[in-house]
């Protein structure tokens, strides 16, 4: 019998953004809220590639991207387990354009984020890198539920508004995340993210510390709180 797939928890996720007229430019996320919402780029999305599940748009810090424009919770999400796992789609962070179909995600390097991917309905990623001039500074990622193979120029262009965005705003981005990050968190967050602290440690073979560290650093970057990562990984490893 085929496992159900897991569902998110709508109740716990914010309610989407007002979407201006003009063409949106997303704003400094934080750990209490998701990147920002951007249906109507989802729908010009979807001219290329029918089945898309889900963009993002993020900026490179130091190496390491940081989600800035999600078009949904579940992309977020998505980008969250890449950074968990180090899944195929950063290697854009080094300039490369990155197509990920079913056979790269099952490799056993990325057996684990493709169990997880493929729970939540995707079959392929496509990461390209955003530049200005000669230097990548963020990429976007295209998450499918089939193999799709978009064209690159015209996906490229639909996104070229947040170039100066992911150069200009990623690292405060990621300032502001750190500082929210750092204040208390409820008895109840605070045991999922150890319950999926424990998951992972048995998961990817590190000790319950590095672990935590490392679901933490992921919801960081990707612009979740800790526990709704926790919560989850949790639903996709019972």
């Amino acid at each position: 019998m085929t496992a159900a797939r897991p569902t998110l928890d709508r109740a716990t996720t914010p309610a989407p953004t007002r979407t201006p007229t003009r063409t949106p430019r997303p704003t400094s996320g934080g750990t209490d809220r998701p990147p920002r919402r951007t249906r109507p780029l989802l729908d010009q999305v979807r001219d290329l590639v029918g089945d898309c599940l889900g963009l993002t748009v993020t900026g490179t810090v130091g190496g390491v991207a940081v989600t800035l424009v999600a078009t949904d919770e579940q992309a977020a999400l998505l980008d969250a387990l890449q950074h968990l796992e180090g899944g195929p789609c950063r290697r854009v962070d080094r300039g490369e354009v990155v197509s990920a179909g079913s056979r790269d995600l099952v490799s056993r390097r990325w057996r684990h984020l493709a169990e997880e991917v493929s729970q939540l309905g995707v079959r392929s990623a496509l990461a390209l890198p955003l530049r200005d001039g000669c230097r990548v500074v963020g990429a976007v990622t295209v998450y499918a539920a089939s193999e799709s193979t978009p064209d690159h120029d015209a996906l490229l262009a639909l996104v070229q508004p947040w170039v100066e965005t992911a150069r200009d705003q990623a690292a405060g981005t990621l300032d502001e995340r750190r500082s929210r990050a750092a204040a208390p968190r409820s008895l109840r967050a605070d045991g999922l993210v150890h319950r999926a602290a424990g998951v992972l440690a048995v998961r990817v073979a590190v000790d319950p510390a590095a672990a935590r560290e490392r679901l933490e650093d992921a919801a960081l970057h990707a612009g979740l709180r800790p526990e709704r990562l926790a919560q989850v990984l949790l639903a996709l490893h019972p």
